[in-house]
């Protein structure tokens, strides 16, 4: 079995804990099949700082785990953003989630068809795509016109907003050549659409150290650590590509 295909158990199996979460401390609809959502940005007023929409998996979801802050908070903090999170864990442009199954598991979504309550829901400045590892165990010919519809749709929905578009990969050192096609792909999509490419594979960010310590206990996920070196990283790599620190006039 390889890699990609036990991570993407691992991936399924922290799905059931990240949705449970979502429900009790995220404001969300209590649809089942609507997407885990960390709060709101148009419940009360609306806040000065722009808005960060962060759409993923369960590495933007998180764990569960109550001692652990995930990723797009701190990138939010770090760039001066008010962020908000649409995430559901073992899902992608292909893939729903709904595959692997367990007792009280909500039903998922593709992120395309989360995309419509995203509009819904938020007041959208700008936006960081994290998607694509759950599809990374299918044939990149078969997920490419999920992922040419999903852009498309975005930028339907929100045609000028700051958009940033992470290529998915593990916290590893090793590159599949699944992750190469989705990244050609995503450096196709973002020229098309006025994106920036965040780009964890050609920088290296996984070499030259030791990944145990950026780990969760599943192997999989982020520990504490882990989220800050991942969301520290994506905010250097958008502020180098035009995105614009938010700083509140005191």
């Amino acid at each position: 079995m390889s890699g990609i295909r036990l991570a993407y158990i691992a991936l399924g199996v922290v799905a059931v804990l990240t949705v449970v979460v979502c429900v009790a401390a995220l404001l969300r609809d209590d649809a089942p099949d609507a997407p885990a959502q960390r709060e709101s940005a148009l419940v009360g007023a609306r806040p000065t700082a722009p808005t960060l929409l962060v759409i993923g998996d369960s590495f933007a979801g998180g764990t569960g785990d109550p001692q652990i802050t995930a990723y797009p908070e701190l990138l939010g903090s770090a760039l001066g953003y008010h962020a908000v999170v649409d995430a559901q864990g073992g899902t992608g442009f292909l893939n729903d989630g709904n595959n692997f199954k367990a007792p009280g598991k909500p039903k998922t979504q593709r992120a395309i068809d989360r995309l419509d309550h995203d509009a819904d829901t938020f007041l959208v400045d700008n936006i960081v795509v994290d998607l694509g590892r759950n599809d990374l165990g299918s044939d990149p010919s078969a997920v490419k016109p999920y992922v040419v519809s999903y852009f498309s749709k975005l930028r339907e929905i929100w045609p000028t907003q700051k958009l940033a578009i992470v290529v998915p990969t593990y916290v590893t050192t090793k590159v599949e050549d699944t992750v190469v096609a989705m990244r050609s792909l995503f450096y196709e999509i973002a020229g098309k659409y006025q994106a920036i490419v965040v780009d964890p594979v050609t920088r290296g960010w996984y070499r030259d150290q030791p990944l145990g310590p950026l780990l969760w206990n599943d192997h999989v996920h982020f520990s504490q650590k882990g989220n800050d070196f991942y969301a520290a990283k994506i905010a250097k790599s958008m502020l180098a590509q035009g995105f614009t620190p938010f700083k509140e006039d005191r």
